[in-house]
Protein backbone atom coordinates (compact mmCIF):
# COMPACT_ATOMS: atom_id res chain seq x y z
CA UNK A 1 0.00 0.00 0.00
CA UNK A 2 2.95 1.90 0.90
CA UNK A 3 4.55 1.37 -2.58
CA UNK A 4 1.20 2.56 -4.06
CA UNK A 5 0.81 5.69 -2.33
CA UNK A 6 4.58 6.55 -3.06
CA UNK A 7 4.64 5.67 -6.93
CA UNK A 8 1.34 8.14 -7.13
CA UNK A 9 2.69 11.04 -5.23
CA UNK A 10 5.97 10.68 -8.02
CA UNK A 11 3.80 10.37 -10.96
CA UNK A 12 1.84 13.26 -9.50
CA UNK A 13 4.78 15.30 -8.66
CA UNK A 14 6.17 14.62 -11.94
CA UNK A 15 2.81 15.71 -13.61
CA UNK A 16 3.15 19.06 -12.15
CA UNK A 17 6.61 19.96 -12.95
CA UNK A 18 5.51 18.60 -16.48
CA UNK A 19 2.70 21.17 -16.80
CA UNK A 20 4.86 24.09 -14.93
CA UNK A 21 7.23 23.71 -17.62
CA UNK A 22 4.79 23.62 -20.00
CA UNK A 23 3.42 27.38 -18.66
CA UNK A 24 6.74 28.82 -18.29
CA UNK A 25 7.60 27.85 -22.50
CA UNK A 26 3.52 29.42 -22.92
CA UNK A 27 4.52 32.34 -21.05
CA UNK A 28 7.86 33.14 -22.86
CA UNK A 29 5.72 32.22 -26.05
CA UNK A 30 3.46 35.02 -25.01
CA UNK A 31 6.37 37.55 -23.54
CA UNK A 32 8.08 36.42 -27.00
CA UNK A 33 5.15 38.11 -29.20
CA UNK A 34 4.50 40.85 -26.86
CA UNK A 35 7.78 41.93 -27.39
CA UNK A 36 7.76 41.24 -31.05
CA UNK A 37 4.64 43.28 -31.63
CA UNK A 38 5.90 46.75 -29.40
CA UNK A 39 9.17 46.83 -31.36
CA UNK A 40 6.73 46.36 -34.89
CA UNK A 41 4.71 49.27 -33.48
CA UNK A 42 7.70 51.44 -32.35
CA UNK A 43 8.70 50.65 -36.16
CA UNK A 44 5.30 51.75 -37.81
CA UNK A 45 5.61 54.87 -35.70
CA UNK A 46 8.99 55.87 -37.22
CA UNK A 47 7.56 55.19 -40.62
CA UNK A 48 4.95 57.40 -40.01
CA UNK A 49 7.08 59.72 -38.94
CA UNK A 50 9.34 59.64 -41.72
CA UNK A 51 6.35 60.03 -43.78
CA UNK A 52 5.02 62.83 -42.53
CA UNK A 53 8.34 64.46 -42.56
CA UNK A 54 8.96 63.71 -45.74
CA UNK A 55 5.18 65.22 -46.70
CA UNK A 56 5.77 68.14 -44.78
CA UNK A 57 9.58 68.76 -46.90
CA UNK A 58 7.28 68.23 -49.71
CA UNK A 59 4.65 70.96 -49.32
CA UNK A 60 6.96 73.43 -48.14
CA UNK A 61 8.58 72.94 -51.34
CA UNK A 62 5.68 72.61 -53.47
CA UNK A 63 4.40 75.94 -52.03
CA UNK A 64 7.54 77.81 -53.11
CA UNK A 65 8.78 78.38 -49.23
CA UNK A 66 12.54 77.85 -49.88
CA UNK A 67 13.94 78.18 -46.18
CA UNK A 68 16.41 80.57 -48.05
CA UNK A 69 19.02 79.92 -44.75
CA UNK A 70 15.95 80.46 -42.26
CA UNK A 71 13.44 78.64 -40.63
CA UNK A 72 9.96 78.83 -41.92
CA UNK A 73 6.75 78.61 -40.51
CA UNK A 74 4.08 76.33 -42.21
CA UNK A 75 0.38 76.95 -41.15
CA UNK A 76 -2.43 75.78 -42.51
CA UNK A 77 -5.59 77.59 -41.60
CA UNK A 78 -9.42 78.20 -42.50
CA UNK A 79 -11.18 81.66 -42.78
CA UNK A 80 -12.52 82.56 -39.26
CA UNK A 81 -10.78 79.44 -37.48
CA UNK A 82 -9.70 80.39 -34.45
CA UNK A 83 -7.98 77.10 -33.45
CA UNK A 84 -4.94 78.04 -35.65
CA UNK A 85 -2.97 75.10 -36.59
CA UNK A 86 0.97 76.07 -36.57
CA UNK A 87 4.01 74.20 -37.16
CA UNK A 88 7.92 74.89 -37.42
CA UNK A 89 9.43 73.28 -40.20
CA UNK A 90 13.78 74.12 -39.49
CA UNK A 91 16.38 74.42 -41.57
CA UNK A 92 17.32 70.95 -41.19
CA UNK A 93 13.81 69.51 -42.60
CA UNK A 94 12.40 68.44 -39.16
CA UNK A 95 8.47 69.29 -38.56
CA UNK A 96 7.87 70.19 -34.96
CA UNK A 97 4.48 72.22 -33.34
CA UNK A 98 5.08 75.93 -32.90
CA UNK A 99 4.21 78.14 -30.41
CA UNK A 100 0.31 79.82 -30.55
CA UNK A 101 1.13 83.22 -31.57
CA UNK A 102 -0.03 84.07 -35.19
CA UNK A 103 2.16 86.42 -36.93
CA UNK A 104 0.20 86.13 -39.45
CA UNK A 105 -3.73 85.26 -40.54
CA UNK A 106 -6.69 85.93 -42.44
CA UNK A 107 -9.65 86.58 -41.22
CA UNK A 108 -13.18 87.64 -43.93
CA UNK A 109 -10.91 88.47 -47.12
CA UNK A 110 -8.58 90.74 -44.71
CA UNK A 111 -5.22 90.06 -44.11
CA UNK A 112 -3.77 90.90 -40.65
CA UNK A 113 0.19 90.56 -40.28
CA UNK A 114 2.42 91.62 -37.12
CA UNK A 115 5.96 93.33 -37.43
CA UNK A 116 7.80 93.60 -34.23
CA UNK A 117 10.63 95.80 -35.03
CA UNK A 118 11.53 98.03 -37.81
CA UNK A 119 12.58 97.05 -41.10
CA UNK A 120 11.49 95.75 -44.51
CA UNK A 121 8.70 93.57 -44.97
CA UNK A 122 7.72 91.91 -48.08
CA UNK A 123 4.59 89.85 -48.77
CA UNK A 124 3.98 87.45 -51.76
CA UNK A 125 1.23 85.56 -52.72
CA UNK A 126 1.19 82.90 -55.36
CA UNK A 127 -1.80 80.78 -56.40
CA UNK A 128 -0.15 77.36 -56.97
CA UNK A 129 -2.86 76.99 -59.86
CA UNK A 130 -1.63 79.15 -61.95
CA UNK A 131 1.78 79.27 -60.56
CA UNK A 132 1.44 83.42 -60.86
CA UNK A 133 2.96 85.25 -57.77
CA UNK A 134 1.46 89.19 -57.12
CA UNK A 135 3.98 90.89 -54.37
CA UNK A 136 1.14 92.38 -51.91
CA UNK A 137 3.35 94.53 -49.29
CA UNK A 138 7.10 95.43 -50.22
CA UNK A 139 8.41 98.81 -47.92
CA UNK A 140 9.28 99.57 -44.54
CA UNK A 141 7.23 98.95 -41.73
CA UNK A 142 7.35 100.15 -37.85
CA UNK A 143 6.25 97.75 -35.15
CA UNK A 144 2.95 97.31 -35.25
CA UNK A 145 -0.23 95.38 -36.25
CA UNK A 146 -1.37 96.02 -39.92
CA UNK A 147 -4.21 94.96 -42.56
CA UNK A 148 -4.16 94.17 -45.87
CA UNK A 149 -7.54 93.95 -48.06
CA UNK A 150 -7.02 91.12 -50.60
CA UNK A 151 -8.64 91.07 -53.73
CA UNK A 152 -11.39 89.16 -54.42
CA UNK A 153 -9.26 87.29 -57.43
CA UNK A 154 -7.10 86.10 -54.49
CA UNK A 155 -10.10 85.57 -52.25
CA UNK A 156 -11.68 83.49 -54.44
CA UNK A 157 -8.37 80.89 -55.04
CA UNK A 158 -8.64 77.60 -53.31
CA UNK A 159 -5.24 77.28 -53.72
CA UNK A 160 -2.92 79.95 -52.63
CA UNK A 161 0.17 80.58 -50.50
CA UNK A 162 1.18 83.71 -49.13
CA UNK A 163 4.84 83.96 -47.84
CA UNK A 164 5.44 86.87 -45.21
CA UNK A 165 9.24 88.34 -44.76
CA UNK A 166 9.80 90.82 -41.50
CA UNK A 167 13.43 91.61 -42.46
CA UNK A 168 13.99 89.33 -38.81
CA UNK A 169 15.67 85.41 -38.73
CA UNK A 170 12.30 83.41 -39.69
CA UNK A 171 9.67 83.52 -42.90
CA UNK A 172 6.09 82.65 -42.53
CA UNK A 173 4.15 80.40 -44.90
CA UNK A 174 1.03 80.34 -44.98
CA UNK A 175 -1.93 78.49 -47.25
CA UNK A 176 -5.62 79.32 -47.84
CA UNK A 177 -7.92 77.39 -48.92
CA UNK A 178 -11.04 77.54 -47.57
CA UNK A 179 -12.22 80.59 -49.27
CA UNK A 180 -15.48 79.97 -51.72
CA UNK A 181 -16.62 81.66 -54.32
CA UNK A 182 -19.44 83.95 -53.35
CA UNK A 183 -23.04 82.27 -53.00
CA UNK A 184 -21.26 78.57 -52.02
CA UNK A 185 -21.42 77.24 -49.17
CA UNK A 186 -18.50 76.26 -46.41
CA UNK A 187 -16.60 72.80 -47.29
CA UNK A 188 -16.27 69.84 -45.96
CA UNK A 189 -14.20 70.02 -42.44
CA UNK A 190 -11.11 68.25 -44.28
CA UNK A 191 -11.44 69.42 -47.76
CA UNK A 192 -8.50 71.38 -47.15
CA UNK A 193 -6.24 68.77 -46.19
CA UNK A 194 -7.27 66.18 -49.07
CA UNK A 195 -6.45 69.71 -51.34
CA UNK A 196 -3.07 69.30 -50.00
CA UNK A 197 -2.31 65.47 -50.13
CA UNK A 198 -3.98 65.80 -53.46
CA UNK A 199 -1.31 68.64 -54.71
CA UNK A 200 1.55 66.54 -53.36
CA UNK A 201 0.75 63.20 -54.21
CA UNK A 202 0.40 64.52 -58.00
CA UNK A 203 4.23 66.37 -57.28
CA UNK A 204 5.14 63.27 -56.35
CA UNK A 205 3.80 61.08 -58.99
CA UNK A 206 4.92 63.47 -61.75
CA UNK A 207 8.41 63.57 -60.59
CA UNK A 208 11.21 61.33 -60.75
CA UNK A 209 11.79 57.76 -58.36
CA UNK A 210 14.20 58.74 -55.47
CA UNK A 211 16.18 56.08 -54.05
CA UNK A 212 15.80 55.09 -51.01
CA UNK A 213 18.82 55.74 -49.46
CA UNK A 214 18.18 59.62 -50.65
CA UNK A 215 14.80 59.45 -48.97
CA UNK A 216 16.72 58.51 -45.51
CA UNK A 217 19.12 60.29 -42.81
CA UNK A 218 20.26 57.37 -40.97
CA UNK A 219 21.60 59.66 -37.92
CA UNK A 220 17.40 60.65 -38.19
CA UNK A 221 16.59 57.17 -38.49
CA UNK A 222 18.86 55.78 -35.50
CA UNK A 223 17.69 58.51 -33.14
CA UNK A 224 13.60 58.23 -34.03
CA UNK A 225 13.91 54.58 -33.49
CA UNK A 226 16.01 54.78 -29.82
CA UNK A 227 13.15 57.31 -29.22
CA UNK A 228 10.69 55.42 -30.20
CA UNK A 229 11.92 52.04 -29.08
CA UNK A 230 12.55 54.06 -25.46
CA UNK A 231 8.98 55.21 -25.04
CA UNK A 232 7.76 51.40 -25.99
CA UNK A 233 9.59 50.19 -23.09
CA UNK A 234 12.36 48.77 -25.08
CA UNK A 235 15.70 49.70 -23.87
CA UNK A 236 18.09 47.45 -25.76
CA UNK A 237 20.94 48.12 -27.89
CA UNK A 238 19.87 47.58 -31.43
CA UNK A 239 21.21 47.11 -34.65
CA UNK A 240 18.77 48.04 -38.48
CA UNK A 241 19.19 47.64 -41.67
CA UNK A 242 16.79 48.91 -45.02
CA UNK A 243 16.52 46.54 -47.75
CA UNK A 244 15.10 47.38 -51.25
CA UNK A 245 12.86 44.87 -52.87
CA UNK A 246 13.95 45.36 -56.35
CA UNK A 247 17.38 43.83 -56.22
CA UNK A 248 17.09 42.40 -52.44
CA UNK A 249 19.99 44.77 -51.74
CA UNK A 250 20.67 46.31 -47.99
CA UNK A 251 21.00 50.08 -47.52
CA UNK A 252 21.64 52.14 -44.30
CA UNK A 253 22.45 49.19 -42.10
CA UNK A 254 23.97 49.15 -38.72
CA UNK A 255 27.55 48.41 -38.24
CA UNK A 256 28.14 44.62 -37.41
CA UNK A 257 24.81 43.54 -38.96
CA UNK A 258 25.45 40.56 -41.03
CA UNK A 259 23.04 40.23 -44.25
CA UNK A 260 21.86 37.33 -43.56
CA UNK A 261 20.90 38.15 -40.04
CA UNK A 262 19.06 41.57 -41.44
CA UNK A 263 17.06 39.29 -43.99
CA UNK A 264 16.13 36.55 -41.41
CA UNK A 265 14.99 39.37 -38.36
CA UNK A 266 11.64 38.70 -37.84
CA UNK A 267 10.66 42.54 -36.89
CA UNK A 268 10.19 43.94 -39.86
CA UNK A 269 7.92 47.01 -41.47
CA UNK A 270 7.30 48.91 -44.77
CA UNK A 271 8.88 51.79 -45.61
CA UNK A 272 6.50 54.42 -46.76
CA UNK A 273 3.74 52.19 -47.09
CA UNK A 274 1.71 55.42 -48.89
CA UNK A 275 3.63 55.87 -51.52
CA UNK A 276 2.80 53.09 -54.13
CA UNK A 277 4.97 53.90 -57.13
CA UNK A 278 8.20 53.82 -55.96
CA UNK A 279 10.40 50.56 -55.49
CA UNK A 280 8.93 48.89 -52.14
CA UNK A 281 11.96 48.84 -48.68
CA UNK A 282 11.80 47.31 -45.82
CA UNK A 283 13.41 48.73 -42.14
CA UNK A 284 14.32 45.88 -40.45
CA UNK A 285 15.65 45.68 -36.70
CA UNK A 286 17.75 43.10 -34.52
CA UNK A 287 18.35 43.29 -30.95
CA UNK A 288 21.25 41.26 -29.85
CA UNK A 289 20.18 40.54 -26.60
CA UNK A 290 16.82 39.73 -27.49
CA UNK A 291 16.85 36.70 -25.37
CA UNK A 292 18.67 37.83 -22.08
CA UNK A 293 15.44 40.96 -22.24
CA UNK A 294 12.99 38.58 -22.12
CA UNK A 295 14.00 36.17 -19.72
CA UNK A 296 15.09 39.11 -17.61
CA UNK A 297 11.63 39.84 -17.95
CA UNK A 298 11.02 35.88 -17.05
CA UNK A 299 12.68 35.95 -14.53
CA UNK A 300 10.09 36.79 -11.57
CA UNK A 301 7.91 34.02 -12.26
CA UNK A 302 10.53 31.06 -13.24
CA UNK A 303 12.04 32.12 -10.12
CA UNK A 304 9.42 31.34 -8.20
CA UNK A 305 8.34 28.49 -9.92
CA UNK A 306 11.82 27.17 -9.33
CA UNK A 307 11.69 27.95 -5.71
CA UNK A 308 7.78 26.43 -4.99
CA UNK A 309 9.08 23.15 -7.04
CA UNK A 310 11.90 22.77 -5.32
CA UNK A 311 10.02 23.36 -1.96
CA UNK A 312 7.45 20.93 -2.53
CA UNK A 313 10.16 18.42 -3.70
CA UNK A 314 11.81 18.31 -0.74
CA UNK A 315 8.66 17.92 1.52
CA UNK A 316 8.15 15.27 -0.53
CA UNK A 317 11.37 13.27 -0.25
CA UNK A 318 11.06 14.21 3.51
CA UNK A 319 7.53 12.68 4.04
CA UNK A 320 8.98 9.47 1.68
CA UNK A 321 11.76 9.17 4.22
CA UNK A 322 9.72 9.59 6.97
CA UNK A 323 7.00 6.91 6.12
CA UNK A 324 9.95 5.08 5.46
CA UNK A 325 11.89 5.39 8.83
CA UNK A 326 8.58 5.16 10.53
CA UNK A 327 7.61 1.56 8.54
CA UNK A 328 11.03 0.55 9.31
CA UNK A 329 10.75 1.41 13.10
CA UNK A 330 7.25 0.02 13.31
CA UNK A 331 9.54 -3.32 11.86
CA UNK A 332 12.29 -2.88 14.64
CA UNK A 333 9.68 -2.49 17.11
CA UNK A 334 7.98 -5.99 16.02
CA UNK A 335 11.69 -7.49 16.06
CA UNK A 336 12.15 -6.39 19.44
CA UNK A 337 8.48 -7.17 20.86
CA UNK A 338 9.77 -11.16 19.37
CA UNK A 339 12.84 -10.68 20.96
CA UNK A 340 11.61 -9.85 24.53
CA UNK A 341 9.38 -12.46 24.41
CA UNK A 342 11.67 -14.79 23.68
CA UNK A 343 14.33 -13.96 26.11
CA UNK A 344 11.67 -13.83 28.90
CA UNK A 345 10.02 -17.32 27.96
CA UNK A 346 12.82 -19.20 28.58
CA UNK A 347 13.41 -17.90 32.15
CA UNK A 348 9.60 -17.80 33.27
CA UNK A 349 9.33 -21.72 31.85
CA UNK A 350 12.73 -22.57 34.31
CA UNK A 351 10.85 -20.57 36.82
CA UNK A 352 7.49 -22.44 36.21
CA UNK A 353 8.99 -25.62 36.07
CA UNK A 354 10.82 -24.97 39.23
CA UNK A 355 7.54 -23.97 41.61
CA UNK A 356 6.10 -27.11 39.95
CA UNK A 357 8.85 -29.22 41.30
CA UNK A 358 8.63 -27.02 44.80
CA UNK A 359 5.18 -28.19 45.22
CA UNK A 360 5.85 -31.92 44.60
CA UNK A 361 6.26 -33.57 48.70
CA UNK A 362 9.15 -35.45 47.57
CA UNK A 363 10.82 -32.45 46.52
CA UNK A 364 9.37 -30.43 49.56
CA UNK A 365 11.42 -33.22 52.23
CA UNK A 366 14.29 -32.47 50.26
CA UNK A 367 16.52 -29.60 51.09
CA UNK A 368 19.15 -29.99 48.91
CA UNK A 369 16.63 -29.61 45.77
CA UNK A 370 14.89 -27.22 47.47
CA UNK A 371 17.74 -24.86 47.51
CA UNK A 372 18.86 -26.09 44.33
CA UNK A 373 15.27 -24.84 42.54
CA UNK A 374 15.01 -21.59 44.76
CA UNK A 375 18.48 -20.89 43.19
CA UNK A 376 17.32 -20.99 40.13
CA UNK A 377 14.30 -19.26 40.53
CA UNK A 378 16.36 -16.46 42.01
CA UNK A 379 18.90 -16.57 38.75
CA UNK A 380 16.03 -16.25 36.28
CA UNK A 381 14.26 -13.51 38.26
CA UNK A 382 17.45 -11.79 38.38
CA UNK A 383 17.97 -11.84 35.03
CA UNK A 384 14.69 -10.46 33.50
CA UNK A 385 15.31 -8.17 36.33
CA UNK A 386 18.17 -6.97 34.32
CA UNK A 387 16.60 -7.20 30.98
CA UNK A 388 14.08 -4.97 32.39
CA UNK A 389 16.25 -2.67 33.92
CA UNK A 390 18.11 -2.41 30.22
CA UNK A 391 14.53 -1.22 28.44
CA UNK A 392 13.78 1.34 30.89
CA UNK A 393 17.24 2.73 31.45
CA UNK A 394 17.21 3.56 27.60
CA UNK A 395 13.79 4.81 27.62
CA UNK A 396 15.59 7.21 30.49
CA UNK A 397 18.24 8.19 28.47
CA UNK A 398 16.45 8.61 25.38
CA UNK A 399 14.26 11.14 27.24
CA UNK A 400 17.52 13.07 28.15
CA UNK A 401 17.01 12.59 31.42
CA UNK A 402 20.05 11.36 32.76
CA UNK A 403 23.52 13.28 34.31
CA UNK A 404 26.57 12.59 33.78
CA UNK A 405 29.62 12.54 36.26
CA UNK A 406 32.28 13.36 34.11
CA UNK A 407 35.91 12.62 36.18
CA UNK A 408 39.34 11.60 35.30
CA UNK A 409 39.61 7.70 34.64
CA UNK A 410 42.04 5.53 33.59
CA UNK A 411 41.04 3.99 30.34
CA UNK A 412 43.52 1.09 30.59
CA UNK A 413 41.56 0.52 34.72
CA UNK A 414 38.57 0.34 32.64
CA UNK A 415 39.24 -2.03 29.53
CA UNK A 416 41.65 -4.53 31.91
CA UNK A 417 38.23 -4.84 34.55
CA UNK A 418 35.90 -5.22 31.83
CA UNK A 419 38.33 -8.06 30.16
CA UNK A 420 38.72 -9.71 33.24
CA UNK A 421 34.83 -10.44 33.06
CA UNK A 422 34.90 -11.75 29.62
CA UNK A 423 37.91 -13.92 29.83
CA UNK A 424 36.44 -16.74 31.50
CA UNK A 425 33.69 -17.20 28.68
CA UNK A 426 36.26 -16.65 25.52
CA UNK A 427 38.34 -19.41 27.31
CA UNK A 428 35.94 -21.50 27.56
CA UNK A 429 35.01 -21.46 24.14
CA UNK A 430 38.58 -21.79 23.26
CA UNK A 431 39.41 -18.38 22.08
CA UNK A 432 41.77 -16.01 23.05
CA UNK A 433 41.82 -12.14 24.08
CA UNK A 434 44.19 -9.73 23.39
CA UNK A 435 45.04 -6.89 25.15
CA UNK A 436 47.47 -4.41 23.74
CA UNK A 437 47.46 -0.81 25.44
CA UNK A 438 49.83 1.39 23.98
CA UNK A 439 48.03 4.59 24.72
CA UNK A 440 50.37 6.95 26.85
CA UNK A 441 48.81 9.08 28.78
CA UNK A 442 45.30 6.77 29.05
CA UNK A 443 43.22 9.95 31.73
CA UNK A 444 40.06 10.30 30.00
CA UNK A 445 37.62 12.64 30.87
CA UNK A 446 34.10 10.36 31.02
CA UNK A 447 31.57 9.16 33.32
CA UNK A 448 33.17 5.99 35.13
CA UNK A 449 29.69 3.89 34.80
CA UNK A 450 28.46 4.78 31.12
CA UNK A 451 32.32 4.52 30.71
CA UNK A 452 32.56 0.85 31.98
CA UNK A 453 29.04 -0.34 30.34
CA UNK A 454 30.41 1.15 27.05
CA UNK A 455 33.34 -1.37 27.15
CA UNK A 456 31.53 -3.96 28.59
CA UNK A 457 29.41 -3.59 25.49
CA UNK A 458 31.20 -3.84 22.87
CA UNK A 459 33.07 -7.13 24.40
CA UNK A 460 29.58 -8.71 24.82
CA UNK A 461 29.55 -8.25 21.40
CA UNK A 462 32.89 -9.15 20.15
CA UNK A 463 32.49 -12.85 21.89
CA UNK A 464 28.58 -13.75 21.56
CA UNK A 465 28.62 -12.68 17.81
CA UNK A 466 31.75 -14.55 17.04
CA UNK A 467 31.51 -18.23 15.79
CA UNK A 468 33.60 -21.23 17.04
CA UNK A 469 36.53 -19.55 19.11
CA UNK A 470 36.70 -16.03 19.34
CA UNK A 471 39.54 -14.11 18.91
CA UNK A 472 39.04 -10.77 20.22
CA UNK A 473 41.95 -7.47 20.24
CA UNK A 474 41.64 -4.67 22.61
CA UNK A 475 44.34 -2.31 21.06
CA UNK A 476 44.83 1.66 22.39
CA UNK A 477 46.84 5.04 20.86
CA UNK A 478 46.99 8.58 21.14
CA UNK A 479 46.03 10.44 18.09
CA UNK A 480 45.85 14.49 19.00
CA UNK A 481 43.72 15.60 22.02
CA UNK A 482 41.87 12.34 22.02
CA UNK A 483 42.70 8.51 23.07
CA UNK A 484 41.11 5.78 20.85
CA UNK A 485 40.32 2.06 21.42
CA UNK A 486 39.70 -0.46 19.15
CA UNK A 487 37.99 -3.48 19.86
CA UNK A 488 38.33 -6.25 16.74
CA UNK A 489 36.68 -9.80 16.24
CA UNK A 490 37.43 -11.72 13.65
CA UNK A 491 33.18 -13.28 13.90
CA UNK A 492 31.21 -13.36 10.76
CA UNK A 493 31.13 -9.28 10.37
CA UNK A 494 28.07 -7.33 8.94
CA UNK A 495 26.67 -6.38 5.87
CA UNK A 496 26.68 -2.70 4.15
CA UNK A 497 23.31 -2.60 4.30
CA UNK A 498 23.00 -3.19 8.01
CA UNK A 499 26.09 -1.74 8.97
CA UNK A 500 24.46 2.04 8.52
CA UNK A 501 21.80 1.11 10.64
CA UNK A 502 23.53 -0.60 13.66
CA UNK A 503 23.36 2.09 15.79
CA UNK A 504 19.44 2.19 15.55
CA UNK A 505 17.51 1.48 18.65
CA UNK A 506 16.02 -2.14 18.59
CA UNK A 507 18.18 -2.88 15.45
CA UNK A 508 19.53 -6.39 14.90
CA UNK A 509 21.51 -8.16 12.12
CA UNK A 510 18.12 -9.86 10.21
CA UNK A 511 18.89 -13.59 10.64
CA UNK A 512 15.40 -15.09 10.13
CA UNK A 513 13.74 -16.64 12.69
CA UNK A 514 16.91 -17.84 14.36
CA UNK A 515 17.42 -16.81 17.60
CA UNK A 516 20.60 -17.94 17.92
CA UNK A 517 21.83 -14.82 19.78
CA UNK A 518 20.58 -12.98 22.58
CA UNK A 519 19.44 -9.74 23.05
CA UNK A 520 17.17 -6.18 22.11
CA UNK A 521 18.84 -4.37 19.81
CA UNK A 522 19.61 -1.49 22.46
CA UNK A 523 23.50 -2.33 23.34
CA UNK A 524 25.04 0.05 20.39
CA UNK A 525 22.57 2.93 20.81
CA UNK A 526 22.96 3.10 24.30
CA UNK A 527 26.63 2.78 23.57
CA UNK A 528 26.44 5.50 20.50
CA UNK A 529 23.91 7.75 22.90
CA UNK A 530 26.64 7.88 25.17
CA UNK A 531 29.64 8.33 23.45
CA UNK A 532 28.52 11.38 22.17
CA UNK A 533 27.36 12.83 25.17
CA UNK A 534 30.60 12.66 26.30
CA UNK A 535 32.18 14.04 23.88
CA UNK A 536 33.41 11.06 21.87
CA UNK A 537 32.35 9.16 18.48
CA UNK A 538 31.72 5.10 17.84
CA UNK A 539 32.29 3.83 14.40
CA UNK A 540 32.18 0.48 13.35
CA UNK A 541 33.78 -1.01 10.25
CA UNK A 542 33.19 -5.05 9.00
CA UNK A 543 33.02 -6.99 5.97
CA UNK A 544 31.47 -10.14 5.47
CA UNK A 545 33.64 -12.75 6.94
CA UNK A 546 35.97 -11.20 7.64
CA UNK A 547 35.05 -9.54 11.13
CA UNK A 548 34.13 -6.44 12.37
CA UNK A 549 35.98 -3.58 14.24
CA UNK A 550 34.66 -0.80 16.98
CA UNK A 551 36.72 2.26 17.41
CA UNK A 552 35.77 4.30 20.25
CA UNK A 553 37.30 7.99 20.73
CA UNK A 554 37.39 9.58 23.96
CA UNK A 555 38.86 13.02 25.12
CA UNK A 556 41.74 13.13 26.88
CA UNK A 557 42.25 15.03 30.22
CA UNK A 558 43.40 18.53 29.94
Amino acid sequence: MVALIVTAVVVSLAGLVVVQLLLLANARQLKEQAFRDNAINAMQTVVRQLETREAASQVVRFAGLGTHGKAVQVMAVAVNDSALRQFHLDSSGALRLSSSQRPVWVDSGVLHYQVPSRGRVTIVARDSATGKSVTLVDTERAPGAYRLKLDDSLVASRSLFLRLDRGDTAAFGMRINCFNPPGQGQPAKDSNRMLIVSQVLDKLVMGETVPIEQRLDSTVLDSLLATSFASAGIDLEFMYAVISQDNDSVHLASAGLGRSAARTSDLATRLFPSDLLSIPATLVVVFPDRTGFVARQLFPLTAATTAFMIVISLCFIYSIVTIMRQRRFAQLTVDFINNMTHEFKTPLSTVGLACDALARPDIAANGDQVRRYESMIRDENDRMRSNVDKILQMAVLEEGDYELTISDIDLHAVIESAARGIALQVESRGGQLELRLAASPSLVAADPMHLSNIVANLLDNAAKYSTDSPHISLTTRVDGKSVILEVSDRGPGIAQRDLQHIFEKYYRVRTGNVHNVKGFGIGLSYVKLMTTAMGGTITLASEPGRGTTATLTLPLVG
